[in-house]
């Protein structure tokens, strides 16, 4: 039973590292606003990590917008947020993966002859919203790099499905778009601008975009293809250059290389899932290692582009070979001060093979049949003992070999010691006879 239960208790220890080291790792992720498609993203990421069987899981937080995320990564309340670049609050925030870029679109009235972004002053002009936090600050940002007052800006904010009717009846004279270029939304609002309310429409991006990607890391330069938006003619006429934003999943400097390794190469995994999703203009990419940028790269995730990530025995082999060194030092002095104190029992068969070669010596150098006799009853005792106290069977069954053979044997040899002492003894006592 004893056995039974060693191997029952050693069997559930096993279960339970086995467990721990294959469970998921749950990770919570700050992602504003509520509602938005960032959420929606997160939550579909969470449900795939669940159905790919991903070490890792998702918890999504919802704040009221990117800079509460930052605040709550920083603040350690959450491992991960979804992040604009644009947003300057988060200290903390290293990317994992990008997972949307945004690219910043002028779209005027042909009449109203806006060349670009530097000719809006005066000018009646909106930003499109969606579900999204504003952009209102990044604009003013651009517009301060051209050295446009923001006295004389009238921008205001509406809605993208509001833009259309805005343009057509003569409200404003331009809209300003921070958009996917790929997102079928934009592309059905500009259709019904030059479609529905028959606008001709004229579409630049950002002057001296390289510069304005030099001087704002949060901003990163980006090309709109020609017809992207498509049409007859084509929407844009021409490629556009301007400057753009990303979105991106990012984790606290504190993480660890390995989790952040691992995390990255989950995401990524994953993406031919997300291409299948319907409307989705998200998708994963590593970010740029090699260059300076709102959010630097994870080092674990500059350990998975580089191809250097390490496993966790090479991170930990030091530590493991230590551990065993020091674990093996310490159980030998532990033994020895047992033994020392006599605290440590020897194991039967080391008992039985000490105090016989005891009694072996003794034989040895016997002198007497008296003393032979004392030998006698000593080997007796501890025959006695021995199978009283564990008996033959319990012996065997703990790895130790049989002893009969030299209980025996010993028992033979102080029979013939006695004999050849008694007959010398004998021997010693005749008298001796003279002969003539």
């Amino acid at each position: 039973m004893r056995r039974v239960a060693l191997m029952f208790g050693a069997l559930c220890g096993v279960l339970a590292i086995w467990y721990l080291a294959v469970r998921p790792t749950v990770l919570t992720i700050a992602v504003g606003p509520a509602g938005s498609s960032q959420g929606a993203f997160a939550e579909t990421v969470g449900k795939l990590l669940k159905e790919t069987r991903q070490p890792f899981r998702f918890k999504v937080v919802e704040t009221d917008g990117t800079e509460e995320s930052s605040k709550q990564l920083d603040g350690r309340k959450v491992d991960l947020a979804l992040l604009r670049s644009d947003d300057l609050t988060s200290k903390e925030a290293r990317s994992i993966v990008i997972v949307h870029r945004r690219s910043l679109i002028l779209v005027s009235r042909k009449e109203a002859k806006i060349e670009s972004l530097r000719d809006i002053a005066g000018k009646s002009v909106a930003i499109a919203t969606t579900d999204t936090d504003s952009f209102l600050p990044l604009i003013e940002r651009v517009m301060g790099h051209y050295e446009v007052d923001t006295d004389e800006l009238k921008i205001e904010e509406i809605p993208r499905d509001e833009v259309a009717s805005a343009l057509a009846e003569g409200r404003i004279d331009a809209i300003i778009l921070v958009t996917n270029p790929a997102a079928k939304a934009t592309r059905s609002m500009l259709a019904d601008i030059t479609g529905t309310h028959q606008i001709e429409i004229a579409i630049t991006g950002a002057p001296a975009h390289e510069a304005l990607a030099v001087r704002f890391q949060e901003l990163h330069t980006s090309e709109v293809p020609e017809g992207v938006f498509g049409g007859t003619p084509s929407r844009p006429e021409e490629d556009v250059e301007t400057v753009a934003i990303s979105y991106e999943i990012v984790a606290g400097a504190r993480m660890s290389e390995q989790t952040a390794t691992a995390l990255t190469k989950s995401l990524m995994e994953m993406r031919t899932r997300l291409r299948s999703a319907k409307d989705n203009t998200f998708a994963f990419e590593t970010p740029p290692v090699d260059e300076q940028r709102r959010f630097l790269p994870h080092a674990g995730t500059a350990a998975f582009v580089n191809s250097e990530a390490k496993t966790w025995f090479e991170i930990y082999s030091d530590h493991i070979w230590l551990g065993l060194f020091s674990l093996g030092l310490i159980g030998s002095s532990v033994a020895g001060v047992m033994s020392w104190a006599g605290l440590k029992q020897e194991a039967p068969a080391e008992t039985l093979a000490s105090q016989m070669r005891t009694l072996a010596g003794r034989l040895e150098v016997a002198g007497s049949v008296g003393e032979i006799d004392q030998i006698q009853g000593d080997f007796d005792d501890l025959v006695l003992a021995m199978m009283r106290e564990y008996g033959l069977r319990n012996l065997t069954e703990e790895g130790m070999p049989d002893p009969s053979p030299w209980i025996a044997t010993f028992a033979g040899l102080i029979g013939r010691r006695r004999t050849l002492m008694a007959d010398l003894g004998s021997s010693q006592q005749q008298p001796h006879v003279r002969t003539a």
